[in-house]
């Protein structure tokens, strides 16, 4: 659906919503999957001339940013200053998406407004990652979509006082079926090793610890980081070879000191790579 469709579908309520919205510095918005919050924000955005910055903290559905990482850019036209690496495509590792929700918060602050896109899980754990979320967030303004049956365990009772929007599902919203947001995840990973080409390091420190010998054809997605640990690029790291590192990449501004590595693999397929949606030990050497 393009934008202008998506525009004409929204409900009274959303277009007040994002007026109101328009005087808050610090937005999060919240809601299961498919209820329309990339909707929301991207017309929020319109509504301020792109003023605002995103924090996208999906890790698995993104609106900026590659696979596996929480990020904070532009969206027209879509750029990311800043990224970090979760190392998994799942929502489930919450304090690591707190921690990079208060690092991102605190960079974007320098800017001016910020809006965030957090993740559809919201039951359960979801819930606490959620409360979290703002917590490390510290909103002054929280936009909730569709309902949720715990919705009252979303916001930590500190941030009681905090306003909430509470709207509607988008009649614009449509069900994503598994395969359909598997390929949403591989076309940001294409996007981000469009411009990729084999980079040479010598040895370097590996977080959270030396991979195992690689077999087969799989190969670990890792973020390059500075001696600080602040991700720089992201890439594939295809060999470990005689003290030397392969790893298909973006050259990063900086030096590299460290490579992180997380949950993800991808396999080779014609002209690039393919993300793997699930682990598969074979795909390690066994000590």
């Amino acid at each position: 659906m393009d934008q202008a469709s998506e525009k004409a579908d929204l409900p009274p309520a959303w277009s007040k919503a994002i007026i109101d919205a328009c005087a808050g510095r610090r937005i999060v918005v919240l809601g299961a999957t498919d209820m329309g919050k990339s909707t929301f924000i991207r017309a929020f955005l319109d509504a301020t001339g792109q003023a605002a910055m995103l924090i996208d903290l999906d890790p698995g559905q993104k609106m900026i940013g590659p696979p596996g990482t929480v990020a904070l850019g532009r969206v027209e036209p879509a750029r990311v200053e800043r990224f970090i690496f979760i190392g998994s495509t799942s929502s489930n590792s919450i304090s690591k998406i707190a921690r990079a929700a208060a690092d991102l918060a605190r960079i974007a602050d320098r800017s001016g407004p910020f809006i965030a896109n957090s993740s559809g899980f919201v039951t359960g754990l979801g819930a606490r990652l959620q409360a979290a979320t703002i917590a490390a967030l510290k909103p002054d303004l929280i936009v909730q979509i569709g309902t949720v049956s715990d919705a009252p365990s979303l916001a930590p009772a500190q941030f009681a006082d905090v306003p909430v929007l509470r709207l509607e599902r988008s009649p614009a919203a449509r069900r994503k079926s598994p395969a359909a947001r598997a390929r949403l995840r591989q076309q940001a990973l294409e996007e981000a090793l469009r411009d990729a080409r084999m980079l040479t390091f010598p040895g370097l420190d590996f977080h959270p610890g030396f991979p195992a010998p690689l077999l087969g054809v799989a190969r670990p997605i890792c973020a390059l980081a500075n001696e600080a640990g602040i991700d720089r690029s992201y890439g594939i790291l295809e060999a470990v070879e005689e003290g030397l590192l392969r790893i298909r990449a973006v050259a990063p501004e900086g030096p590299v000191e460290r490579i992180r590595l997380g949950m993800m693999w991808a396999e080779p397929k014609a002209g690039g790579w393919r993300l793997l949606e699930k682990l598969s030990p074979s795909w390690v050497a066994r000590e």
